[in-house]
């Protein structure tokens, strides 16, 4: 998502004021679900953001491999009842995002509607509750963050040797298409996703 934030600013999206402090960067945003924001970020492969406030450590490896080949996938988002149109279109008409075929899934849990940004590299799943079993206004929220790996089951067993709970109970069980890590640190949680990246990751798309 490299579009300039004044291009989505003209599209309707509400700005968030900066405060920036002597040696800060400015990175502008705008507000996202919830109490979330949304950052442009221009600089993101050869240089970091994180270079201005940190110094890395000479005798330390800066770029270590993955556990499992994990990689960045996408995000889970909850949304209100009836708000799935307004939603795909915030993402559509600000960033490029565009909807998926409905038979188009991946993971262990694949309700709701799957956007594809431009890039083929980041995914949102949109999430509304069942509207028979729902009489108020839910919470909308970023629920968990996508994590792609060419082995679920490889990744499951690396992550448990580290510590890492795994749902394992009703209707969601790790398979070789996903697995829901328990909630981290009582805040977020991760779901694990089969995608196999090419060789060319900004290509990469969902794995069958």
């Amino acid at each position: 998502m490299r579009r300039r934030p004044a291009r989505a600013l003209e599209r309707g999206a509400w700005a968030v004021p900066t405060h920036v402090e002597v040696m800060e960067l400015n990175i502008p945003a705008i507000h996202g679900v919830g109490a979330s924001r949304i950052y442009f970020v221009d600089r993101y492969r050869e240089f970091s953001i994180w270079s201005v406030d940190f110094v890395p450590i000479p005798e330390v490896d800066q770029h270590p491999p993955a556990v499992a080949g994990l990689h960045w996938f996408g995000i889970v988002q909850y949304i209100d009842v009836d708000r799935m149109d307004d939603w795909c279109e915030f993402y559509r008409e600000l960033f490029g995002f565009a909807e998926l075929p409905d038979d188009q899934r991946f993971g262990i849990m694949p309700n709701g509607k799957i956007l594809a940004s431009p890039c083929k590299s980041f995914y949102l799943q949109l999430v509304e509750p069942v509207p028979e079993l729902v009489d108020v206004e839910c919470e909308e929220m970023l629920q968990r963050i996508g994590l792609g790996t060419p082995s679920v089951p490889a990744a499951v067993a690396a992550l448990r040797a580290r510590g890492v709970d795994f749902f394992e109970g009703g209707e969601v069980h790790s398979n070789e298409n996903g697995a829901l890590t328990q909630r981290w640190m009582d805040s977020v949680m991760f779901e694990l996703v089969h995608d196999a990246p090419a060789p060319d990751a900004a290509h990469r798309g969902p794995a069958p």
